[in-house]
C-alpha cells in the first residue's frame, strides 16, 4: 500500500506511465499546482500539461461564467428556479464546517496532562473528522483513557465511521491511512485496497451477522472489539442495520464504472445547475477552481499530477442512496477543514489544493491510526436520534457516563433539536466542576443570526454591509449593473462574511431567553472571548483581514454567520 500512502507527485505521465522518481524541488512555475522529480520531466510534459492546465479557461484570470458571456440572467435569478433550493440529498459526507479539536488541551488542561482520562461526546457527530483531530491531538506519551461515544441519526454516516474504525483497529496505520481517505473522499478505489478491506474487514461484520440471525430484527445488538492494551471499539445496530453494513464493503456485481460515473455525473454536473456551479468557481481564484473543477470530473482525493489509473473499483460506501448519489451538487471535501489545516499539507506545488488535502489528511490519519493502536482509546458508536440518545442507552443498560466534551453540533438550532431539548437532554452528562474545571457543552447555530435578520430592511442590511468597507478587497458594482454581470452575484455572496452579525446574535438570545434558559440547567455561556474550544464566529473574517483571507473566505464560506456556543458549569 506504500504507493497509495506516498503517491508519486510527478506529473510526468506518458503513454499512461508515470514517473516514480522522487519529485519535491520543481514544480510549474506558471499554475503550481504540479510538480517534477527534474527539469528533464518537466519539460518532457510541458506541451501536454500546458494546453490541458496551464491554458484552459477555469486558469485565465479573467474568466468568467458563460451566462455572463452571452450576456444573459443566470438560472438562479432569472426566477425559473429557486436559487436556495440544494440539489441532492442532505447527506453530509464530508461535512461543512471545519474540523474541530473538541480537546483543544494547550487551551484547556494543558498538554502536560498525559494521564489524565477524557470523555468526549459526539450527539450529532456527522463524519469521523472532529474525532479524527481530537485523538491526533493527544500529546506524545498519554498514558490515560480517552472514551468517545459517537452517535448520528443517519446510518450511513455511522456505517461509514463504524468501517472507518474497524479499518483503524485492524490494519497497519501504513495500510489503514490510505484506505479510510479513499473510502472517505474517493468515488473510486484502487482494486487491491477494495479486496485488502473485503479480506481484513467484512468478515469481522460477516461474523457479527452469522451469531445474530436468529434475533429479532430491530432489537440493538451490541460488538466489541478489542485490543491488546485495552482499546476497544464497541458498535451497537439492529440485526436489520448489521446487515446492511455489509453492504458497505460489497460492489454489487452488475454495477461497473461507467455506470457509476453516469450516476455521480448526473448529479454533480448536470447541465441544469451549470450556471450554479459557475457563479461558486467565479468566486474562486483560477487554481483553486481547477482544482475543485477536475476533482468534480473524477472524483478522486489525489494530488492534482498524481495518475488516477489505478482507482477503477467503486467506492461501495457511495453506492447505498442508488439511483441517487448521495451528495448534493455544491458538496466539496475542503469544506470540512480550516484553510489553516489544508495548508500544512502543501507541497512544492503550492497552489494544489488537493495534494494540500490529502497529504494534511494523511498525516492527521496516520497520527489518529498509530494513536488507536498504541494509546488506551475506547469507541463506542451509535445510529440514533438525539433526543433519544439518553434515554434509550439507559434503557439498554448502556451505561452512558459523564463526558469532559460534549458536542451537539448544529442539532441546537431551532429548525433541528432546539437548544431547550439539547439543554435538557445533555446538561446533566457533562462533568461538574469538582471533576473537571474545563468540561464544556459545544452548540452550533446555523440559521439563527439569519432568522433574526428577517427584522432588518434592505437599507440596514446595505449599511451592515458597508459597514465593514468591502471595497478593500473588491469592486463595489454599481445598483445600475446588468443582472448578467457575475460581479452582482460575488458581492452578494460575499456580504454575509463580512458583516458584524453580533447585533443580530443579541436579538437571538434576548428573543429565546437563552443565558437563563442555560442558567435553568447549571451552567452559563462563554462569552467570545472566553471560548476555548473554536472561535466563535468560525467564518466571518477577522477585522484586519489581509486579501488571501477575503480571497479564500468568498472563495469558500461565503457566509458568516455561523455561530458556535460554548457552555460550562456555573461556579
Amino acid at each position: 500500500m506504500a504507493e497509495f500512502l506516498n503517491p508519486p507527485l510527478c506529473a510526468n505521465i506518458q503513454d499512461g506511465v508515470q514517473c516514480q522518481e522522487v519529485a519535491i524541488s520543481v514544480a510549474c512555475s506558471t499554475c503550481f499546482l504540479v510538480q517534477y522529480c527534474s527539469l528533464k520531466c518537466l519539460k518532457e510534459h510541458e506541451e501536454v500539461h500546458k494546453k490541458s492546465v496551464c491554458n484552459c479557461d477555469m486558469m485565465k484570470s479573467n474568466w468568467i461564467p458563460d451566462w455572463a458571456k452571452a450576456k444573459r440572467t443566470p438560472q438562479f435569478a432569472d426566477g425559473s428556479q429557486d436559487p436556495a433550493l440544494p440539489f441532492g440529498p442532505p447527506k453530509f459526507f464530508w461535512g461543512n464546517m471545519d474540523a474541530v479539536d473538541l480537546l483543544n488541551l494547550k487551551k484547556n488542561e494543558g498538554t502536560a496532562a498525559v494521564d489524565r482520562d477524557f470523555g468526549i461526546l459526539c450527539a450529532a457527530s456527522g463524519d469521523i473528522r472532529n474525532v479524527l483531530k481530537s485523538i491526533a491531538g493527544l500529546p506524545d506519551g498519554y498514558t490515560g483513557q480517552c472514551s468517545v461515544v459517537m452517535n448520528d441519526i443517519d446510518f450511513d454516516i455511522v456505517a461509514r465511521n463504524a468501517i472507518f474504525l474497524l479499518i483503524a483497529f485492524h490494519l497497519k496505520p501504513e495500510d489503514a491511512t490510505p484506505a479510510i481517505i479513499h473510502l472517505w473522499y474517493s468515488a473510486f478505489l484502487p482494486p487491491s485496497i477494495l479486496a485488502m478491506l473485503q479480506e481484513k474487514i467484512l468478515p469481522l461484520i460477516d461474523d457479527v451477522c452469522t451469531k445474530i440471525a436468529n434475533k429479532s430484527d430491530n432489537v440493538p445488538l451490541g460488538k466489541i472489539w478489542t485490543l491488546e492494551l485495552g482499546q476497544s471499539l464497541r458498535v451497537v445496530f439492529t440485526k436489520a442495520e448489521w446487515n446492511r453494513l455489509k453492504a458497505f464493503l460489497t460492489v454489487p456485481s452488475d454495477m461497473s464504472v461507467n455506470e457509476v460515473n453516469i450516476i455521480r455525473l448526473t448529479q454533480m454536473r448536470n447541465p441544469t445547475r451549470t450556471d450554479y456551479r459557475q457563479k461558486a468557481a467565479y468566486n474562486q481564484w483560477p487554481a483553486f477552481r481547477t482544482c475543485n473543477e477536475k476533482f468534480r470530473r473524477e472524483c478522486i482525493l489525489l494530488p492534482f499530477g498524481t495518475s488516477r489509473k489505478e482507482f477503477t473499483s467503486p467506492n461501495p460506501t457511495f453506492l447505498q442512496t442508488l439511483p441517487e448519489w448521495p451528495f448534493r451538487d455544491d458538496a466539496e471535501p475542503h469544506c470540512g477543514w480550516s484553510h489553516e489545516d489544508v495548508l500544512r499539507g502543501a507541497q512544492v506545488a503550492k497552489e494544489d489544493m488537493l495534494g494540500s488535502l490529502f497529504f494534511m489528511v494523511r498525516d492527521l490519519l496516520l497520527a489518529f491510526c498509530r494513536r488507536v493502536q498504541t494509546f488506551k482509546i475506547k469507541f463506542r458508536l451509535y445510529a440514533l436520534d438525539a433526543r433519544d440518545l439518553p434515554t434509550k442507552l439507559n434503557r439498554w443498560n448502556e451505561e452512558l457516563g459523564m463526558f469532559d466534551r460534549i458536542e451537539v453540533s448544529n442539532i441546537s438550532d431551532l429548525a433541528y433539536v432546539g437548544p431547550a431539548l439539547c439543554l435538557w437532554e445533555f446538561a446533566p452528562l457533562l462533568k461538574p466542576l469538582s471533576m473537571n474545571p474545563h468540561a464544556a457543552i459545544l452548540f452550533l447555530f446555523q440559521g439563527a443570526v439569519v432568522e433574526m435578520d428577517r427584522h432588518l430592511t434592505d437599507d440596514q442590511r446595505r449599511a451592515d454591509t458597508f459597514a465593514a468597507n468591502p471595497q478593500r478587497y473588491m469592486t463595489i458594482p454599481s445598483y445600475g449593473n446588468p443582472l448578467w454581470d457575475p460581479d452582482v452575484y460575488k458581492f452578494i455572496q460575499c456580504a454575509d462574511g463580512l458583516r458584524d452579525w453580533d447585533q443580530s446574535w443579541a436579538r437571538f438570545e434576548d428573543e429565546l431567553q437563552l443565558p437563563a434558559m442555560v442558567a435553568d440547567m447549571g451552567l452559563k455561556m462563554r462569552t467570545k472571548e472566553e471560548h476555548t474550544l473554536v472561535k466563535p464566529w468560525p467564518k466571518r473574517m477577522s477585522k484586519d483581514a489581509s486579501q488571501e483571507e477575503f480571497d479564500f473566505m468568498v472563495a469558500k464560506y461565503c457566509t458568516g454567520f455561523e455561530r458556535y456556543v460554548e457552555l460550562v458549569r456555573k461556579e
